[in-house]
């Protein structure tokens, strides 16, 4: 739910200690298809520092309010953009 809460300001939401997940991956290419931008950066588990990564997500721009069906059917939580985009 927080990476959607991008979609409800023009500035850059940063997200830190973000799981590597698969989940995570593909809800910012759900975002991605709205026009948001987003870059990930981080160190992997096991390296010094903090495992998770940080996620900067910027909605200034959403061009779409409609999502693909292949991508929303691969998760469940594709839903909490629903919300955002109303």
């Amino acid at each position: 739910p927080l990476m959607t809460a991008a979609l409800l300001t023009g500035d850059t939401l940063t997200l830190e200690n973000v799981p590597r997940l698969r989940d995570v991956r593909q809800l910012a290419e759900i975002l991605v298809n709205h026009g948001v931008d987003y870059t990930i950066a981080g160190k992997r588990a096991g390296q010094n520092g903090a495992a998770g990564q940080t996620l900067n997500l910027n909605a200034h721009d959403i061009v779409d309010t409609t999502a693909p069906y292949d991508l929303v059917s691969k998760m469940r939580a594709s839903f909490w953009v629903i919300g955002p985009l109303l």
